[in-house]
């Protein structure tokens, strides 16, 4: 059987980083990315529009920002798994994040082709380089169900 292919929207202010992401997302085949951006707003009109699965967002975000992004996303009827990503761990931010509905907060500097193969990796990912492939496995089993 043919494993569903996921729908993904990805969020961050720098384009570079937005289009590294694409990039390393679109040479899988269990995900299409449907749209990308730098505003928050614009984030959750795309998020209805294109009834995304998951989004990989930064908590920076021009307009509304990521948190305020993180509750509008909430009210949706069928709502997307959301992999936060941002290079601030201090502050409480994660705590934030999870409070308003982030499913997993990884930090930014992760390697991106370790986190994509972790989001579409059907079982266990384990990569010794990077501890924080754990949450990227809880984030890709969590759109398996």
């Amino acid at each position: 059987m043919m494993e569903a292919v996921k729908r993904l929207l990805i969020a961050d202010t720098d384009e570079a980083y937005r289009r590294c992401l694409r990039e390393i997302f679109e040479k899988r085949r269990d995900f299409v990315v449907v749209g990308d951006t730098g505003d928050g707003g614009e984030l959750v009109r795309m998020a209805r529009e294109e009834q995304a699965d998951a989004i990989v967002m930064d908590v920076v975000l021009a307009g509304m920002d990521g948190l305020a992004a993180l509750e509008e996303l909430q009210k949706m009827e069928k709502r997307p798994r959301i992999l936060m990503l941002s290079g601030y761990t201090k502050g409480g931010v994660a705590e934030l994040a999870a409070e308003r509905g982030a499913d997993y907060f990884i930090l930014a500097c992760t390697e991106l082709p370790i986190l994509a193969d972790a989001l579409g990796h059907p079982g266990p990912f384990i990569d010794p380089t990077l501890e924080l492939a754990k949450g990227a496995v809880a984030f890709a089993r969590g759109l398996e169900g």
